[in-house]
């Protein structure tokens, strides 16, 4: 089943997680953040959790990361024939943290 004219089917994916996803029913006029919101309510038990919304980058056909501003209607295509597949990208603090701890040390000190 895909999306109807009111309603966006999305086909959330989750990277390097095989054969994981969550199918979820958003109004088009819902916000990215909102479906964010929604997804994390809905997140696989098997897939790392994300730290908060803002750590999820949701990235469709293309398009790059979604911004949290946008509509659903503005950012994703609509498929009557099936869900809008958008990938699922998570963004650990704890990465961010040992890509630092990385570079510091490539610094020639003597």
């Amino acid at each position: 089943m895909g999306s109807t004219e009111h309603e966006l089917r999305l086909k959330f994916l989750f990277a390097n997680q095989d054969g994981v996803r969550v199918e979820l029913s958003f109004p088009k006029e819902a916000t990215v953040a909102e479906a964010k919101s929604q997804l994390m309510r809905s997140w696989p038990q098997n897939v790392p959790v994300a730290e908060d919304a803002k750590s999820v980058r949701l990235i469709c056909m293309g398009r790059g990361i979604l911004q949290d501003t946008h509509t659903l209607g503005s950012a994703v295509p609509a498929f009557d024939t099936h869900p809008t597949p958008v990938n699922v990208s998570v963004f650990h603090k704890s990465q961010q943290a040992v890509r630092g701890t990385q570079l510091c040390g490539n610094f020639n000190t003597g």
